[in-house]
């Protein structure tokens, strides 16, 4: 927009859009101009003296001067006092022969504020007075959503904690869940269920876990059941996998949630004792990838978290046995494999919970048999299942190649002598 109608007088104020004010006064040696903004836009004015002479702008950070152009910048809710801002043009009146242009730039504003008198709170991006970006939101019924914005809704990527311990993580579309997510039952995560939501509502294919750790592959029609079955080890892994990516990445958008995730400095150590470690540090504690050797003969390669293992990760001990799989505070937690020798003739396949055997499982012997078991925090259930079928050995033997195709691009040290 062109103004070519400026403040004439010393003292005189011109408004813009009612959220910028322009007020002009003349001094010895030329005009200073006070911009006092209401707005959480970025201003940009552009003042053209083409028609005048002689020129003279004192340096100033929010001004800028090329030639016989002025460009000055005034950011959201900020008085520019340009004291050191002096037009000179020959005698001539200041306002004589100039053109004023003004420009608007929507600009994020990060804040923190409570919100009424109920304990609701918003810690985030505004734009243009919206939620927008990234932000924290609490609402007065202790509900949490953290993640994406755009104007003003729930849109991208996030997670909603419910008072009652229940939390949705995944994708967001105007205030709906809408696309790959993960809903949880209880903060524990031991009930979920993972796969497509459009409008709010489950659709197609997902998987669900029940609280004795059973998996099924769901087939939903707008959240209403139409078709159950038992879960593959494949699908099962291959929805673990889903999980832990999706939750990673809302972790970045979402780090009150789930913890910010760092830069990190790479270090060589060595104790006395010959312990080494070679890889990410937080602080003092081990974070993100590393490898850690001891002179005895174990050695751990794979993600850290806070000092303990968190992540895919391989750890060897000095007889020879070894698990190659998922962790979680300093624990083998999720899918893995357990070998009971270096030859990787004899192991256990299956899900682990806080450093224990939990769910099915199967047990792969070195004679050459197999057996599926059940198992409840680490303690086998009465019954344990006869020699396992070949189609459900195959399946078995596929899911540790799985785990092992996930974990040999991570972990150079760790050389497969599985067939």
């Amino acid at each position: 927009m062109a103004f070519s109608e400026p403040p004439k007088t010393t003292g005189a104020r011109r408004a813009l859009d009612g959220e910028l004010d322009v007020i002009r006064n003349e001094v010895a040696d030329g005009t200073v101009l006070v911009l006092q903004s209401r707005s959480c836009e970025r201003y940009k004015l552009t003042f053209d003296f083409s028609g005048c002479v002689n020129l003279r702008v004192i340096p100033h950070t929010s001004v800028v001067a090329t030639g016989n152009t002025v460009e000055i910048t005034v950011e959201p809710r900020t008085t520019l006092n340009l004291v050191h801002l002096q037009v000179v043009t020959a005698g001539q009146a200041w306002d004589a022969r100039y053109q004023m242009q003004c420009e608007k730039t929507p600009v994020l504003e990060w804040v923190e504020r409570d919100i009424g008198n109920e304990g609701a709170r918003y810690e985030g991006y505004l734009l243009k007075g919206e939620r927008a970006e990234r932000g924290w939101w609490k609402q007065g019924n202790g509900d949490v959503y953290e993640g994406h914005y755009k104007a003003n809704q729930m849109d991208g990527l996030g997670t909603w904690i419910y008072s009652n311990g229940h939390q949705y993580f995944g994708e967001w579309k105007n205030d709906e869940m809408s696309g790959l997510g993960c809903y949880m039952f209880n903060p524990e995560g031991t009930e979920f269920s993972i796969g497509q939501y459009l409008n709010d509502k489950k659709q197609g294919e997902g998987l669900y876990q029940d609280p004795s750790g059973q998996q099924f592959i769901i087939t939903y029609d707008q959240n209403n059941e139409v078709n159950r079955r038992p879960a593959t080890f494949a699908e099962m892994l291959s929805y673990f996998k889903k999980r832990v990516a999706l939750r990673e990445s809302v972790r970045g958008v979402a780090p009150k949630t789930f913890g910010a995730q760092t830069t990190l400095k790479i270090q060589s150590l060595r104790t006395a004792a010959g312990v080494t470690y070679e890889g990410g540090m937080k602080g003092d504690k081990k974070h993100g990838f590393g490898y850690w050797t001891h002179p005895e003969g174990e050695w751990y390669e794979g993600y850290y978290e806070d000092g303990k293992q968190s992540g895919w990760g391989v750890y060897w001990w000095a007889s020879g046995r070894h698990y190659i799989g998922y962790w979680k505070n300093g624990g083998m937690d999720g899918w893995g494999v357990y070998f009971f020798n270096a030859e990787e003739t004899e192991y256990y396949t299956g899900t682990y919970r806080e450093n224990k055997r939990h769910g099915t499982g199967l047990y792969q012997f070195a004679n050459g048999s197999s057996r599926f078991q059940k198992y409840a925090d680490g303690d086998p259930t009465p019954k344990q299942d006869d020699e396992a079928p070949p189609e459900r050995k195959v399946e078995a033997d596929n899911l540790v190649r799985g785990i092992l195709e996930t974990i040999k691009p991570l972990c150079p040290h760790y050389v497969s002598r599985f067939h």
